[in-house]
């Protein structure tokens, strides 16, 4: 499930649904806070921080990630012909959604971007951007736009979608 996981979440359609949630939902309240250019800068960046978080070599859906909160066994790869039940799916989807404002995730989140990489990688070959702007950005819009995420509109239909599209679950 983590690789069509990864697929959906950096699905091209839901990437432009997500940016533009946060664009109408997120950034005005930024604003008011003094934030400036959050539109675009959602628009340019959120692709980038979509594939770097979503994925399931070393982001949010590898699989022994989430043995600690849901007491699963390390490393235990099903066999091919292994069919997901549509209920367990979407259990499994929503259950993983209710982490995405969670504080201690978050704030490893952040942290992982600001210290593991991503902000080194982000600004290679870009003379206008320091890896101190990036970790700065990380800190202003990681845990908003994982608050976004979690309210993304019509959540766990699109979780439904995934499990019959992707995942091809059955009842």
């Amino acid at each position: 499930m983590g690789s069509e996981a990864t697929k959906f979440y950096n699905e091209f359609n839901n990437v432009r649904e997500i940016i533009e949630n946060f664009q109408n939902n997120t950034c005005p309240e930024m604003e008011k806070e003094g934030v400036k250019d959050c539109k675009v800068f959602i628009r340019d960046s959120y692709p980038f921080v979509s594939f770097a978080l979503f994925n399931d070599k070393d982001g949010w859906f590898k699989a022994d990630t989430w043995c600690d909160p849901f007491d699963c066994e390390r490393n235990v790869k099903p066999a091919d012909d292994t069919k997901v039940n549509c209920f367990d799916c979407l259990e499994r989807m929503n259950a993983q959604a209710a982490f995405f404002d969670d504080g201690v995730i978050v704030g490893k989140l952040i942290y992982a971007f600001q210290y593991d990489g991503f902000c080194e990688n982000s600004v290679k070959n870009n003379d206008k951007v320091t890896v101190d702007d990036c970790r700065k950005w990380t800190a202003t819009y990681v845990a908003r736009m994982m608050r976004s995420l979690k309210e993304w509109p019509s959540l766990d239909a699109k979780h439904r979608t995934f499990c019959k599209e992707y995942v091809k679950c059955v009842l």
